[in-house]
Formats: structure tokens, sequence, C-alpha cells
């Protein structure tokens, strides 16, 4: 064991900074409470501290197993922590902290988006997507979103007319009524602000919806509001991709 108990002082530290935010988030009176109870008031109002709990409280007891508290902040190391435990730790800390925006980690940017426009051919889109392997693509009018072109505007007009008549001219305005977010009946979308977290969409995404509604795609604006431009757009397959690299 080292004598320095070099990654004890660096565990002891980490947790410190960790209650000292969690006091500052929680305001006054967060002091009189423990250091778990905290974190079980945070897990409720933030998706980063829930996803992290279980391993908050455990590091929470390794850390009260590896010293010997005196009162007053005084304390004595009596054990030393693993090398990977403290890296893992200051990983959480980070994340809890200084949380990754989905923006700038797993949105696909409006810029490079494939989009649709009212104007624009159904048999052109249906080609391009089937060649590209893209199931959603947004309906953009002046850089906001006016509907989604997938699987289920397909379905359901196939499912009133039997089939799709002159493709090679009909345009996606002209089947508008399928293209709707509202006319969406097993595929969800919703519209999240520039500061929601990676770990919130994984929260989101692995929500039960109501009846048997499924959330496909997150569309990031400036607000969070259907009404403003789109910035980007995360899929499941995105929030995949990105935990794969």
């Amino acid at each position: 064991m080292s004598e320095s108990f070099g990654n004890a002082k660096q565990f002891v530290q980490i947790y410190n900074q960790i209650d000292e935010y969690m006091k500052n988030r929680l305001g006054q009176g967060s002091s009189d409470g423990s250091y778990s109870t905290r974190i079980r008031i945070l897990a409720k109002q933030d998706s980063s501290f829930k996803k992290y709990q279980d391993i908050l409280i455990s590091y929470g007891e390794l850390r009260n197993a590896i010293v010997h508290d005196y009162g007053r902040d005084e304390y004595r190391i009596i054990a030393e922590p693993y090398t990977e435990e403290v890296e893992r730790y200051q990983k959480v800390k980070e994340e809890l902290m200084k949380p990754t925006l989905a923006y700038d980690d797993i949105a696909v940017k409006s810029e490079v988006l494939y989009s649709l426009s009212p104007e624009d051919k159904i048999a052109e889109a249906v080609s391009i997507m089937d060649r590209r392997n893209f199931n959603f693509a947004p309906i953009l009018y002046q850089g906001r979103v006016m509907g989604v072109f997938s699987p289920e505007t397909i379905f359901s007009y196939l499912a009133d007319y039997g089939e799709i008549k002159n493709t090679d001219k009909m345009m996606m305005k002209e089947i508008k009524n399928y293209t709707n977010l509202s006319s969406k009946k097993l595929e969800g979308f919703l519209f999240l602000p520039l500061e929601t977290t990676v770990v919130d969409v994984e929260a989101l995404f692995s929500e039960q919806r109501p009846q048997t509604q499924r959330l496909e795609v997150v569309f990031i604006t400036k607000n969070g509001k259907e009404d403003e431009a789109l910035l980007g757009m995360v899929t499941i397959w995105d929030l995949a991709k990105a935990k794969n690299q």
C-alpha cells in the first residue's frame, strides 16, 4: 500500500468537490442533510444524477471506508482505493458538473442533415432514403420543422388509398396530412432546447411512452419550441453510434 495515499487523497478531493457542487445546486439548508440524501434529491431533478445515483452512493460509502473522520473537516486516511476507481469517480464528476450537450456530441447538425421541402418529390425522397438507409426526414419550411416523412407516412397513406399514384410527380405538400407530427400515431417526436444533455436524451429514449407510441426523433432548437429553426436532430441510432465510438 502506498504510504503517500495519493489515490485516497484524490478520491476524497473528488468526493468533496461533488458534495460542494450538490450543496450549491440545492441552496440554503442542503448542508443539513447527508451526501446520499443530496444525491437522491438531485436524482429526481437531474438525469445525470439519476444515471449515476447508485455509483455515487457506493462511492460515498467507499469514502467513509478509506478515511476516519475526527470532525471539523479533520480526518485520517486508513485505506487506499484502486486507481481505476479514482479515474471512474473523476469521470462521473466531470459528467455531473460539465455534462456533454446532445447538440455538441451526438446530434446531426441541420447544415448536413438530410431534409426535405414541401415541394420535393416523394419518389426522389424514397430513393435517396432507401439508398442511404434513412427512416426519418424532416420536412422544413424556412428552417422550421413542418412534418416528417417516415415509414408511418407511407403505411398510413397506403391504408387509406391502397397505392400511391403518380409518385414521380407527387410532392410532399400533397401528403401533408400524413407527414404532420400531429398525425403520427406510432412514431413520437420531441423538441428540446440547446442545453439538453446527452444523458437527458438517453433517459428520454429509454422511457416508456403512452400507448404504443415510441420516441423516434429528438429535434433540437434554441429553446425547444416547434416554431423555431431546427438546429440538430438525434435518433436512437445516433445515440447508439456515439456509444460505440
